[in-house]
């Protein structure tokens, strides 16, 4: 029994003198490469921002299964003008119950009680957006009567017969201008078709060389900045039936 407990507690000892070693090798190598900055400042911030944009996703089909339907882009007024946004719509599923609750359909979004509550919300900023979390969301709807956003009513997720897998839902704007309560988004017909392009509203991010965007099957990718404008028209479509060229569209 001693020779037993002996032998065990060598071996112990030389675990944990070789988890030290691996340690002290992975640390050394980690200072010597600056690993830490490469990946925190350029590799963990778009990932970062695809785990944000998966949630957003996954709150959109939460939302279609309690009500059946994908939320409209925007609640139209009397006036039949945007009123209330999808973005607000989808708070109860991303656990902001209280912003919510706190909003008041019964008035514009822009009334002074609404603008109060257009204070920064993670849930819709990138983690790249200088300045940390701001007001104005990164993640739009691209709106129009082919894509997944048609306006002022909820697309169903049968209605998206092309591959969910190549389906966009929700686009990056790095400096959208757009309040996350205001009802406004990209419209697929005036919006600069052109992903990073220098001038024009459009899809945009800070990351170099594309940008994150949401996809119908609950799946956030990294769309390549040299995208066509074939190729985007054909992920913003529900029903084209195009065949992509996958490694031009995505980027790793």
């Amino acid at each position: 029994m001693a020779d037993h407990v002996s032998k065990t507690s060598r071996m112990a000892t030389r675990v944990v003198n070789a988890i030290v070693i691996v340690s002290i090798v992975a640390i050394t190598i980690c200072l010597v490469f600056d690993i830490p900055h490469y990946f925190g400042h350029r590799g963990s911030k778009r990932v970062w921002c695809g785990e944000r944009q998966k949630e957003i996703t996954l709150a959109l089909h939460n939302y279609h299964e309690f009500y059946g339907t994908f939320p409209p882009a925007y609640i139209a007024g009397e006036d039949g003008g945007p009123m209330h946004s999808w973005r607000v719509l989808l708070l109860p599923f991303l656990d902001q119950q209280t912003f919510y609750d706190k909003y008041r359909f019964d008035e514009p979004w822009n009334s002074p009680h609404n603008l109060e509550l257009a204070v920064p919300l993670d849930n819709y900023n990138c983690p790249s957006q200088p300045g940390g979390p701001s007001s104005m969301t990164n993640y739009v709807a691209v709106i129009g009567e082919r894509t997944c956003w048609p306006g002022d009513r909820g697309r169903l997720l049968e209605e998206i017969v092309d591959s969910l897998d190549d389906t966009i839902l929700l686009v990056e704007v790095a400096e959208s201008g757009i309040l996350w309560t205001e009802p406004r988004d990209l419209h697929v017909q005036q919006m600069n078709p052109k992903v990073n392009a220098p001038h024009g509203q459009g899809p945009s991010s800070h990351h170099t060389g594309g940008m994150m965007v949401s996809l119908a099957n609950g799946a956030a990718r990294f769309l390549s900045a040299d995208v066509s404008q074939e190729h985007l028209e054909a992920l913003l479509t529900v029903d084209g039936d195009e065949v992509l060229d996958r490694q031009e569209v995505w980027r790793y």
